[in-house]
């Protein structure tokens, strides 16, 4: 009777025993199912993913997600109103000189900001691109200009001109500023880059962004004696961590005229361009020369040397000096200029900043047309200084004024006159001239 007790007792510990077997193998089942489900779905889900992008290709679709997600999209609007004390006249005199405009009768000064007592669109700036890396080395670059800058622009046979009139519409005015191929080359440790199609010059200091510049107006080396883009092929190269940048290209030529058309030219120009840059200072030499048309008979040898020299010392301070040296065959004799501009801006707080610019440029036998073409070795001298003030009134709004003084020395190809460029009320011209200004600008 004693013993029946732990015979039942141990008969129920293997019972026991055994579930516990059984109910460990069901559980180790279990979660082997699962883990060959949720492999299963991954499986399904990668087969969709392969499935959808095999579709998109095949309608037309491919890549349009990363496309997309690749897109940099940049730009702004820029609008001003500007005063002239001269005050000049908007009417054509006896000899047909129409100096209405701040431009007045040498049409290649303010080429941007022309206009007399007016409101204007200056800039609806749209930007897309497609930047390069290593893991995507093809990519492009559109820019988009509309206002009174792609005016002036798209008016490629007048130097600076493109000057709104009472006929136009220069709000409506649209530029190609720049469109090309890019693709980074495997070829150094940084990649070359090359650019195919329509891109910015690598001349000057000042570009034709209005966000890129201390002042309002453009300098008068810009103006007079830098080309704003050009058409062509162009191959760059950071040279590791030494600071140290070069380009070479060829695109048509056209290279030291502002305005000119960069699309038709026959003749070919030259680009190259060495620079260096540190924490503080930077420096860089461009060449430009080539052929370009003369009176649409041949070709004839032109070209332009750049220096731009930047120095911040602080981060309050940033300065650039811009030098140009100019050359024209003009057909048994030569044209040539010499410009000179000095420019800085001192950050007074965060948000409001105070810029200077003077510059001097030379020309001689008419290379800027000042002295009508004339071969009498006449050297026709201008002088320009601006101040200008900026306050950010958000993260992407700006608004800036500007005050600038432009006179000229020299006799105008006239060696009995003088060399008067700028408009008065009565109609007739005077040497120097104020202008005063104010522009909003929206940045996205």
């Amino acid at each position: 009777l004693m013993g029946a007790p732990l015979a039942v007792a141990n008969q129920s510990t293997e019972e026991l025993a055994e579930m516990r077997a059984i109910v460990e193998q069901l559980q180790g089942q279990v979660e082997a199912q699962s883990e060959q489900i949720e492999h299963q779905g991954e499986v399904i889900r990668d087969a969709r993913l392969d499935q959808s992008r095999e579709d998109d290709s095949r309608f037309g679709a491919s890549g349009i997600v990363s496309f997309l997600q690749r897109l940099e999209i940049d730009g702004h609007v820029a609008g001003s109103y500007f005063w002239n004390f001269n005050n000049p006249h908007i009417n054509a005199d006896d000899d047909g000189v129409n100096p209405f405009a701040n431009t007045g009768d040498s049409n290649n000064i303010y080429p941007y900001h022309g206009s007399h007592n007016s409101f204007q669109v200056d800039q609806v700036w749209f930007g897309l691109e497609h930047p390069i890396d290593e893991e995507n080395r093809a990519g492009f670059r559109f820019d988009l200009v509309y206002g009174t800058t792609a005016s002036s622009l798209g008016n490629a046979g007048i130097r600076g001109g493109g000057r709104c009139n009472f006929s136009s519409d220069c709000t409506s005015a649209m530029y190609v500023h720049q469109a090309y191929i890019q693709y980074l080359i495997p070829f150094t440790a940084n990649g070359i880059t090359m650019k195919a199609g329509k891109f910015e010059t690598l001349v000057g200091a000042e570009v034709a962004q209005a966000t890129a510049n201390y002042n309002i107006t453009r300098g008068l080396l810009f103006s007079v004696m830098q080309p704003v883009n050009h058409v062509g092929v162009l191959f760059e190269n950071q040279w590791g961590e030494s600071g140290f940048k070069s380009a070479v290209g060829i695109a048509n030529s056209g290279i030291n005229d502002f305005g000119s058309d960069p699309d038709w030219h026959k003749g070919k120009a030259v680009i190259a361009q060495l620079g260096w840059s540190g924490e503080t200072f930077g420096a860089a030499t461009t060449v430009n020369w080539g052929q370009d048309s003369f009176n649409n008979s041949r070709y004839r040898s032109n070209g332009l040397v750049d220096l731009v020299l930047t120095w911040d010392p602080t981060e309050r301070v940033s300065t650039w000096l811009n030098f140009d040296y100019g050359w024209r065959d003009a057909g048994g004799y030569n044209q040539q200029a010499i410009g000179l501009g000095v420019a800085g801006r001192y950050a007074v707080t965060e948000r409001f900043g105070l810029s200077t610019r003077f510059e001097w440029l030379a020309d001689e036998d008419g290379y800027a047309g000042w002295n009508a073409g004339a071969d009498t070795g006449d050297t026709t001298d201008v002088f320009s200084l601006t101040g200008t003030a900026d306050y950010a009134l958000t993260n992407s709004l700006m608004i800036r004024g500007e005050v600038r003084w432009d006179t000229t020395r020299g006799t105008g190809g006239d060696p009995q006159g003088e060399a008067e460029f700028f408009g008065r009320p009565e109609g007739n011209l005077k040497r120097n001239q104020v202008t005063s200004g104010v522009e909003l600008v929206y940045e996205f």
